[in-house]
């Protein structure tokens, strides 16, 4: 092989192993922002729960809300028959 062959050879695999290869500081660079990125959607996880749990309790404080709605317009119901009937009843006297 003649000796420019060789040299060409050798600085063309130069070339490829070092423009292929991540440094450490790379790599380091690349796990601390996989775990920023983790740390950022376990928060988000989190407030995902918390916002649940608050919706559900704003959920069953509107059904006890509007049971006790109901119940109210109930007795004004009977309380308005009642004021009719003795109203009713006066008219007749």
């Amino acid at each position: 092989m003649s000796t420019h062959f060789i040299k060409a050879f050798l600085l063309a695999a130069t070339i490829f192993l070092f423009s292929g290869c991540a440094s450490t500081s790379d790599v380091e660079f690349a796990r601390e922002q996989a775990e920023a990125a983790q740390k950022t959607a376990n928060e988000a996880k989190k407030s995902a729960h918390a916002a649940l749990l608050a919706a559900e309790a704003a959920k069953k404080a509107a059904e006890e809300a509007k049971l006790s709605a109901d119940a109210a317009k109930q007795s004004s119901d009977a309380t308005n028959l009642k004021m009719d009937q003795v109203f009713r009843k006066s008219m007749r006297k």
